[in-house]
């Protein structure tokens, strides 16, 4: 077992230890038995019209009660799920579209981002021009995670998905679910990013009260509760800066997701600001 925290004075030691030791212990755990805290598996979504020589597919994560999993920024600790594919000749997938994740306090003023429960990594999948999405196919794929309770276990698992898929699927409506809990595009009006007292400050228009988690580790602290204030059609939203947030030049590219309760994730970009 692996115990993750991630403080000022042991923060880069610990995270030199994450990206070492993940390395043998993923490996490991690639023959391990079938992982009992996170259960996986490959869900695709029938054909859209329109969709031309790409289909969405998922891996499917089924977290057992406290148990966590990681974003593509993990916060204060953590390790991003990894998929290793293993595609027919012809085939090639993207990257996964990270849906929106939710803030896991630690304890001890740590937090991380990530995952409980259900959760769906929906990926695009490129199929060869002359695919006619009835002829038979095997999709594989190696899947490592990091799975977090007051200790953290590598796990994984080796996945399979037989295509097509039938189009009564009711996985087709799980996928569904999760792409709507991909950010969209950029959509705002204006957005500033500036340093202020320690603090990051974003102004965003227009936008309700809602929460920033960002691409780039350490720009915020993960622990530190955000403070957000709406005027108008804007929203003023702080947090303390990370170690790295601290440093960031004045123009340095600062990007993320916006998350509105009962609203789609938006992406944010801005260029850091002076004060």
């Amino acid at each position: 077992m692996i115990l993750l925290a991630r403080a000022d004075a042991s923060r880069l030691g610990l995270c030199c230890a994450l990206l070492s030791a993940p390395v043998a212990a993923l490996a490991a755990a690639a023959d391990a038995p079938v992982a009992t805290h996170v259960q996986a598996s490959l869900i695709a979504r029938t054909a859209v019209p329109g969709e031309t020589h790409t289909l969405w597919v998922g891996v499917r994560m089924l977290h057992a009660t406290g148990w966590h999993t990681y974003w593509k920024n993990p916060g204060d600790a953590g390790l991003p799920t990894r998929i290793e594919w293993q595609l027919p000749e012809g085939w090639s997938a993207g990257d996964i579209e990270w849906p929106a994740p939710r803030r896991i306090a630690n304890g001890g003023g740590f937090a991380s981002y990530g995952y409980e429960g259900e959760l769906v990594l929906p990926v695009m999948v490129f199929t060869p021009r002359d695919w006619n999405g009835r002829t038979p196919v095997q999709l594989s794929a190696r899947v490592s995670w990091l799975a977090c309770r007051e200790t953290c276990i590598p796990e994984s698992a080796q996945l399979s998905l037989e295509l097509p898929v039938s189009a009564a699927s009711t996985r087709t409506a799980l996928l569904e679910r999760f792409l709507q809990r991909t950010p969209e595009a950029f959509n705002f009006s204006a957005v500033r990013a500036q340093r202020h007292d320690h603090r990051l400050q974003l102004v965003l228009e227009p936008a309700r009260e809602g929460e920033f988690f960002p691409d780039q580790e350490q720009l915020i602290e993960p622990g530190d509760a955000p403070v957000s204030q709406r005027t108008g059609q804007a929203v003023m939203w702080s947090a303390k800066l990370g170690e790295q947030g601290e440093h960031y030049a004045v123009g340095t590219h600062i990007s993320g997701i916006w998350i509105e309760k009962g609203a789609r994730p938006r992406r944010v970009e801005a260029a850091l600001d002076s004060p």
